[in-house]
């Protein structure tokens, strides 16, 4: 123990008062809480607190008119205050302990080991660190110890102030901060008002500490002036420097974006310092990062790992080091090497490079995150003797927040590439998205260069597949819905607008419904889509403005205009239905056809991978790419061709019955033509960048894209009718044996009874550039009671009241 006068605030200076406060220093409030301690007990400790209070009594000068100077005469007091209000066990070499003028910064007397803490060695004064905390200390947090004293002392109002009041001081023999806790202890200290006071409840103490600046309130009502302050402060010092340190890290992880990927891990790497005490251990973090579950190192991440930094610098292939790697994460474990001797370096290659980079002793702990392994944190020191067996367990409070970092470096990486493939590309299937991984993975590595391009992804020799399902003359039905809508449209406002004649007796508006008729007739007139948008243009300034003014001048007039409003509604109005009944009915059968085409692709990953991509227009269509090159690992076979081309065949039957067992629930009566294109040789396929899709490459691929755009209205050569007819599919070729692969199919059907026995054989109209199309043509087996009300069938049924003929 030790007595000497430390000013945290002025330096060694004894300056007791502060602020013009009436501060009195006592053992008075000391002596009455021991004497409280005493009464009605019989313990070991109620003796040696009664020998403590016969001591004080010996010296009443103690009470009255006490200095510091005088206070400090008398060590053997001090010694027994401190053994009266410490554990008994308690090392005073650890215990940061001291004794303080009342709520001043003012010790005089305290533990070895709070002096060896506060006082520089070499200068025996206060480390300027610490004047330095405690000056913000005084000004910021001090205020709130000072009215929490009041209040509790005066008003008997406890916890105003939930005040934590925290120093950082740099450890000299690390160079790292640690963190201490000031506790002040308030029982042997008094407070008294020196005048009257104000008289606060419990409610307006509440209020005010509910302000915006409660403190500026509570100094305005009762400033400290009023009061006078008795008593001695007891201090201690608790270290949080575990608790801070891995505060700090959570900083790191919920901040990450506001700071530099060096930022990021090198305040990480000082905070695991901090948590250990030791400048002298180093850490690496190495994250698990996987592209097509292969595991990759990425420089970003990696480059704070001294493992892969050593194989780096010493010229180890990436794919060594890599297979090391692999090798480890197939069985991960703690490794340990407080010292890393030859037989070390002789069974693992790696410890070898870290040898001769001057590593003495390393340890590489696995990291999990939900039971899955995120990465390994390496811990490392260049020095003999500071990696022991005693530091590592005091990594643990950090490990949950290391498999944070770990796990969220992984996803970011994984998002990085997703951003690269979804911005360079699109949204795709698992069939191609591994090469779409490997381009990303390529681009990224190119990225620290100048101007990285992004290499074209091919398919090449891969055979494709098209179907087309139409809704039957879409267009001559959005007509007719638009023109029916108008007329309802017409009728509605010339009703409107003879109403507010009839009310208003002006004859502008006859003139208005002149213009009405004049417009309205000349779009029934046409065939223009143009008159019939104009329409709106027409509404908004002839119709819109005189509604309007007669709406809010005339009330007589609200009603009708509100009715012809409600009518013209895109949403609800009864002008609006026949679009809304056709578009409806529409999306019924589209979303029927997408949903058993995405069956498919469900399907067909029991199969062989194959690129499939829908295109939506009134309709679906589709293209199907297969081949070798989609899926090299898959030994490829023209048995899974031929197997999607009898899937092509089926699955339009099905979609036919699907389409005609929508019929009675669709508001608006429509039917699909079904048609299939086969082409015999392979094609070549490359995604386009600027259209996000795939499209053919070459000239001779060309023709293919030009064929498929041309047949979808296709006539029968010599006649009028085209080939496409609702209740049938068609199946357009080139070569006489496709038509015979298909034939087998179609027979196949039939016999299934899925195809009617109408089988024909048809040559088509020239196209233009397209000659010498033939194509196939055969009805479906429908079921003749589906058109009965009374069979009316739920949407989420049709998929399953539906035959799906599976080939397989």
């Amino acid at each position: 123990m030790q007595t000497k006068i430390l000013n945290l605030l002025y330096g060694n200076e004894e300056v007791v008062a502060e602020e013009g406060l009436d501060i009195k220093l006592t053992l008075g409030p000391f002596n009455n809480y021991l004497e409280e301690r005493v009464q009605g007990s019989g313990n070991i400790k109620s003796f040696f607190i009664e020998s403590v209070l016969a001591q004080i009594k010996k010296y009443p000068e103690l009470n009255e008119g006490l200095t510091l100077p005088k206070l400090m005469e008398h060590r053997e007091l001090l010694d027994m205050i401190y053994a009266a209000l410490s554990v008994s066990v308690e090392d005073e070499k650890d215990h940061l302990w001291a004794l303080c003028v009342p709520i001043t910064p003012l010790i005089f007397y305290g533990t070895d080991a709070i002096y060896s803490l506060l006082l520089d060695e070499q200068t025996g004064h206060v480390k300027n660190s610490i004047l330095e905390t405690q000056l913000d200390i005084v000004h910021n947090k001090r205020p709130e110890l000072l009215y929490t004293l009041i209040l509790s002392k005066v008003y008997k109002f406890h916890q105003a102030f939930k005040t934590e009041l925290i120093k950082t001081i740099v450890d000299e023999h690390t160079g790292l901060q640690k963190y201490f806790r000031l506790n002040f202890d308030l029982r042997f200290l008094n407070v008294h008002p020196k005048d009257k006071i104000p008289e606060l409840s419990p409610e307006q103490i509440q209020r005010i500490l509910h302000e915006p600046a409660p403190l500026q309130s509570l100094f305005r009502l009762i400033p400290p002036t009023m009061f006078r302050f008795e008593g001695l402060s007891v201090v201690t010092l608790t270290d949080v420097t575990e608790h801070y340190a891995i505060e700090d890290i959570k900083n790191f992880v919920f901040n990450k974006g506001k700071c530099t990927v060096d930022e990021y891990y090198s305040g990480i790497i000082l905070s695991l310092k901090t948590l250990v005490n030791n400048n002298d251990i180093e850490f690496g973090l190495l994250p698990m990062l996987k592209v097509n579950d292969k595991l990759v190192f990425n420089d970003d991440t990696c480059m704070h790992s001294e493992l892969i930094n050593s194989a780096r610098n010493h010229g180890i292939a990436e794919t060594a080091y890599l297979t090391v790697a692999e090798n480890y994460f197939k069985n991960p474990k703690l490794l340990f090497f407080k010292t890393i001797t030859q037989a070390d370096q002789e069974k693992y290659i790696y410890l070898d490079l870290l040898k001769i980079d001057g590593i003495f002793s390393y340890a590489l702990i696995p990291i999990f995150y939900n039971n899955t392994l995120a990465g390994t944190l390496e811990v490392y020191s260049k020095k003999e003797g500071v990696l022991t067996e005693q530091l590592l367990p005091k990594l643990d409070p950090a490990i949950p927040l290391i498999a944070q970092i770990l796990q969220s470096t992984i996803e970011e990486f994984n998002a990085k590439i997703q951003e690269v493939v979804k911005e360079k590309f699109t949204s795709l299937q698992p069939a191609v998205q591994w090469k779409f991984n490997e381009a990303a993975w390529v681009f990224l590595k190119a990225s620290l260069q100048k101007n990285p391009k992004m290499e074209t992804i091919f398919f090449r020799e891969v055979y494709p597949l098209y179907g087309a399902i139409d809704i039957r003359n879409s267009t001559v039905e959005r007509n007719n819905a638009l023109r029916s809508d108008i007329q309802v449209l017409f009728d509605m406002l010339l009703k409107t607008l003879k109403s507010i004649q009839n009310i208003t007796n002006l004859p502008i508006i006859g003139e208005l419904i002149y213009k009405c008729n004049r417009k309205f007739s000349s779009i029934f007139a046409s065939e223009s889509e143009n008159e019939s948008l104009s329409l709106n243009e027409f509404l908004q300034n002839e119709v819109d403005p005189v509604m309007s003014y007669f709406r809010k001048t005339n009330a007589a007039t609200v009603s009708v205009i509100d009715s012809y409003y409600q009518a013209a509604d895109e949403h609800t109005g009864i002008a609006y239905e026949n679009r809304r009944q056709l578009e409806h009915s529409m999306e019924m059968i589209t979303s029927a056809i997408n949903n058993y085409l995405e069956l498919f692709i469900n399907e067909q990953k029991q199969s062989y991978p194959c690129y499939f991509e829908k295109f939506r227009s009134d309709g679906i269509e589709y293209d199907i790419y297969i081949g070798q090159s989609i899926a090299p690992d898959n030994p490829f076979d023209l048995l899974y061709l031929r197997n999607l081309r009898l899937w092509q065949v089926a699955s339009m039957a099905a979609i036919t019955k699907l389409t005609h067992l929508l019929q009675p629930q669709l508001p608006k009566h429509l039917e699909t033509t079904q048609l299939i294109f086969s082409n015999s040789n392979t094609i070549d396929i490359c995604f386009r960048n600027d259209e996000r899709r795939f499209d053919v490459e070459g000239a001779y691929n060309i023709r293919y894209q030009i064929i498929k755009k041309r047949i979808d209205k296709v006539n029968v050569k010599g006649t009028k009718q085209r080939l496409t007819q609702t209740g049938k599919i068609a199946v357009i070729y080139y070569n006489s044996r496709d038509a015979e692969e298909y034939i087998k199919y179609i027979q196949y059907l039939q016999a299934q009874g899925t195809l009617n026995d109408d089988l024909e054989e048809i040559e088509l109209e020239e196209l233009q550039g397209v000659r010498g199309l033939k194509a196939l043509r055969v009805g479906v087996k429908l079921d003749d009671d589906i058109k009965k009300p009374e069979n009316k069938i739920k949407s989420s049924e049709i998929l399953d009241k539906t035959s799906l003929i599976n080939p397989n």
